[in-house]
């Protein structure tokens, strides 16, 4: 996986994304959808799609507050963010080798509108796309952001933010896939 920022990049990224996630609730039915594995101790599909969502949302806008007083750089086509940013990022990847608690803001409910949960699965990946653009326009290595997740500390800067909110993407949708392949799964 590259972590080199880039508009191309990210696109390309979400592309994939966007796709695997198609993918995954083509022909689900309500049940399947909301259906959680180990009786109800692990997410269901609807779950992981809408945590992804719900965090993508959080985690933008500390990103957008701090890039909104961040210095202008013109012509920037990419960017690499800083070691402990790409780290994060590494470490976000899937198979999940750091696992983090979920808060309640990003805490989905047990029983969700699949309608609605693509819908704001969608939006959140436009609103990546189009923070992607912001942070290029910036400079995006010396610009820290709060981190929301982790008691603002400001420890990536707004590049690896990107690839970090990429990179749980990832992460979320293969454990979306494993819940389709759980020897329980409601055929």
């Amino acid at each position: 996986m590259s972590y080199v920022l880039t508009r191309g990049e990210a696109e390309s990224q979400l592309d994939l994304i966007r796709g695997r996630a198609n993918q995954i609730v083509a022909g689900l039915t309500p049940e399947q959808f909301n259906w959680q594995p180990d009786r109800g101790r692990r997410w269901s599909v609807g779950q992981c799609l809408m945590h992804l969502a719900l965090s993508t949302r959080i985690y933008g806008e500390s990103i957008e507050a701090a890039i909104a007083t961040a210095p202008v750089v013109e012509g920037q086509s990419q960017v690499v963010p800083g070691l402990v940013g790409r780290w994060m990022a590494w470490l976000m990847e899937p198979p999940a080798l750091l696992r983090l608690p979920t808060g309640p803001r990003q805490q989905p409910p047990s029983e969700l509108d699949p309608d609605e949960v693509r819908r704001a699965f969608s939006d959140s990946l436009r609103y990546v796309s189009e923070l992607t653009a912001r942070v290029l326009t910036v400079d995006a290595v010396r610009t820290k952001f709060p981190n929301p997740f982790l008691k603002g500390l400001r420890l990536f800067d707004v590049a690896a933010g990107i690839l970090i909110i990429l990179a749980h993407n990832r992460r979320h949708l293969a454990q979306a896939e494993k819940v389709l392949q759980h020897r329980d799964f409601p055929r």
